[in-house]
């Protein structure tokens, strides 16, 4: 059992519970940054582009969801075709892990839902948007 909040964290948890809590964590996180998202996203609606400056404008550099689930099919085609290399390379450079963590992530892959894999690649992405070092 790993610790999901933030995929390049992969860190060994005993707790069921804290596996519960981490989760509701991570749920508050994505549903903080979709609304701040949103907000910004009708501030430049409003107001236009200029008026987000450079540190809003960051907020709206996440992926769109066809993008990310485009991501996810190309590692799990990967993996699907025994390209075991490929995937560990596409993983490491989608989620911005390390590469010790991208092969041990390859192994696990398949333990987790598709949407547990969409909500780390959106905040992996976000994180990354937002110049916050991972690896």
């Amino acid at each position: 059992m790993y610790f999901p909040m933030l995929m390049p964290m992969i860190i060994p948890v005993d707790s069921a519970s804290m596996k519960d809590r981490v989760q509701k964590l991570e749920a508050a996180l994505l549903l903080s940054l979709e609304t701040i998202s949103l907000l910004v996203n009708r501030l430049e609606a409003k107001f236009g582009p200029e008026f987000l400056g450079e540190e809003l404008k960051q907020l709206t550099a996440g992926s769109s969801e066809t993008e990310l689930h485009t991501t996810l099919d190309a590692i799990e085609h990967s993996l699907a075709s025994g390209e075991t290399p490929s995937a560990a390379r596409q993983i490491r450079e989608s989620f911005h892990l390390t590469w010790d963590q991208a092969h041990e992530l390859t192994g696990t892959w398949k333990t987790f839902s598709r949407q547990q894999k969409l909500r780390w690649l959106r905040l992996a992405k976000y994180i990354h948007s937002l110049g916050i070092r991972t690896e």
